[in-house]
Parts: C-alpha cells; sequence; structure tokens
C-alpha cells in the first residue's frame, strides 16, 4: 500500500516529532491555542485537513475510548498506511489469516449470543450498554457478531491478545483489514474498519515488542 502522508486521508497515524511530542492545537495554526500534548508513539485517526493546509484535524486518545479532537502539523504524524504491509493469505466466512515476512496474524469472529451478555437499554428501547459497557459495531440493535481471537505467530511463538483488547468491539469486518510494521520501533499494528451501517468504526492494535500494547477505536467515517 502506498505512503498517505502527501495527502490528509481518514487513516491512522504515529506521532513522530523530533522534538518528542506534538501540540494539539485548537484550530489549525501554530498561533492557535494548545488544548493538548502528544507524544512519539501515541496513535491518532486523521479525519482529514483544511483545504490545502498543512494542519490535519484528528481524534485521539490515550486512555481505551476515551477519545479528543484537534488540530496538528502533518509533519509531526508518520501514516501507519506507509509502513510495511501484510497481505491476506486465507479467508473464510468467520477467519482471516494475514502475513507479514515471519508474522502471521489471524482473526476469528464468532455470532454474537444475546443470552450470554447482560443487555441495558435506554428509554427509547435502544441498546446502550452490553455487560454494563459502552460498546461500538451498532446504532442501537444487537450485534451480529464478536470477536473471538486475535492471535500473533512469529515463527514458533503464538500470542493471543488479552480480552479486554477485544471486549466490547461488535461486527468486526474480515474484509477491511490490515496489518503494519514499524520495524525499528518493534511494533505491529493490526487495523479494522468495521461497520453494520450506522455504527460504523475503525480500531488498530499495537503490538510493542510482541506484546499487546493498547488499542484505538474511533468513528472513523
Amino acid at each position: 500500500m502506498a505512503s498517505r502522508h502527501a495527502s490528509a486521508q481518514m487513516d491512522f497515524a504515529v506521532v513522530a516529532d523530533k522534538d518528542g511530542y506534538v501540540n494539539v492545537r485548537q484550530r489549525p495554526g501554530a498561533d492557535k491555542p494548545v488544548k493538548d500534548k502528544l507524544y512519539n508513539g501515541d496513535v491518532v485517526f486523521v479525519m482529514g485537513g483544511e483545504g490545502n493546509s498543512d494542519w490535519w484535524e484528528i481524534d485521539y486518545s490515550r486512555k481505551k475510548d476515551d477519545n479528543g479532537n484537534g488540530y496538528v502539523h502533518k509533519s509531526r504524524l508518520k501514516m501507519i498506511a506507509g509502513m510495511p504491509a501484510g497481505k491476506a493469505t486465507y479467508k473464510s466466512l468467520d477467519s482471516l489469516v494475514l502475513q507479514l515476512g515471519n508474522i502471521k496474524v489471524v482473526i476469528v469472529r464468532i455470532p454474537f449470543v444475546a443470552a450470554r451478555h447482560k443487555l441495558h437499554y435506554s428509554n427509547q428501547r435502544q441498546l446502550d450498554r452490553i455487560d454494563g459497557l459502552d460498546f461500538w459495531g451498532t446504532d442501537g440493535g444487537l450485534p451480529q457478531t464478536a470477536y473471538k481471537a486475535i492471535t500473533i505467530i512469529t515463527g514458533k511463538k503464538e500470542y493471543k491478545l488479552p480480552a479486554a483488547a477485544l471486549q466490547s468491539l461488535f461486527n468486526p469486518s474480515l474484509h477491511m483489514v490490515a496489518i503494519h510494521e514499524d520495524a525499528a520501533a518493534e511494533r505491529l499494528y493490526v487495523s479494522s474498519y468495521n461497520s453494520d451501517g450506522a455504527g460504523g468504526y475503525t480500531v488498530l492494535w499495537c503490538i510493542e515488542h510482541g506484546k499487546y500494547l493498547f488499542r484505538r477505536a474511533f468513528y472513523g467515517f
């Protein structure tokens, strides 16, 4: 996949600044108020630019699914889509295998069984919490599917992402999944655009030194 760093397309990026951090501005421009600070290695979702501006609108988070929004200069970001990418080597109705060098990622999904979960509905009879938590993947209806497992295989080593990494993520897609490697940082990124229509979202998992580091989820489209 070609680098997208030349234009502000909707995609994931990682902060990479010579100063070690970047200021998040309330509006585009170096003279605009600073609302937050992000550090090298933080992942953001690029929402787009202001016309031909070099300032890109981003969604970001330092904690799981607790998101903020602002603007950063594009020179402070490295697009993940521009990193070496893997390819799908196997796909079935509910499983996908992607390969990148000696790294293999196996994704398996299962049907969502409502009876196995605690469901909470709003006064408008819309589903608003599952197992006591906010969730991704529908706009008030029952999910159809859920993640069963994401497994990283490197040589003879096999590592499953912990349950917390998959929690509250529903209706996973096996069609819009990508893996990218930042070899210098010893990071593997696994990303997916998941949707049942109005409940669409995008999610990225970061695996560093062979272990799960964090996930970031955004309403990316």
